[in-house]
């Protein structure tokens, strides 16, 4: 577990909050990151954050509920639940850091364990 600081803006306020960023190897596609000053989780995908640090700067990535933008050294993440949003804005060395730390863990070895679990279920 990470915790990262940074920066939400839900239209006109803005604060500051602590986050906790979370990867559990036994859900390898997945992304947790908890809120402290609000008691939320958010769940998104891995693949999701992955592809924001290996693509062009200044895209976003993501169609739902979660998207994802790297400008300059900042990652910009877009929250929506369909009634209220948010964006937030966090320090994107601090992300990929977390990322680094999963890679350690081995999550492409899980990630294959768990593919091939399910082919043979099939």
């Amino acid at each position: 577990m990470n915790i990262i600081k940074g920066v939400a803006r839900d239209g006109i306020n803005r604060q500051q909050i602590t986050t906790s960023w979370m990867h559990d190897p036994g859900d390898p596609l997945s992304v947790h990151v908890h809120f402290h000053e609000h008691e939320h989780t958010w769940t998104f995908a891995l693949d999701l954050l992955l592809e924001t640090f290996t693509s062009p700067p200044n895209q976003v990535h993501g169609l739902g509920d979660v998207q994802i933008e790297l400008m300059g050294d900042s990652v910009i993440i877009l929250l929506s639940n369909g009634v209220e949003s948010a964006t937030l804005k966090f320090p994107a060395e601090s992300i990929q850091d977390f990322l680094y730390q999963i890679d350690d863990q081995g999550t492409e070895e899980i990630i294959a364990r768990e593919i091939e679990e399910w082919l043979e279920k099939l």
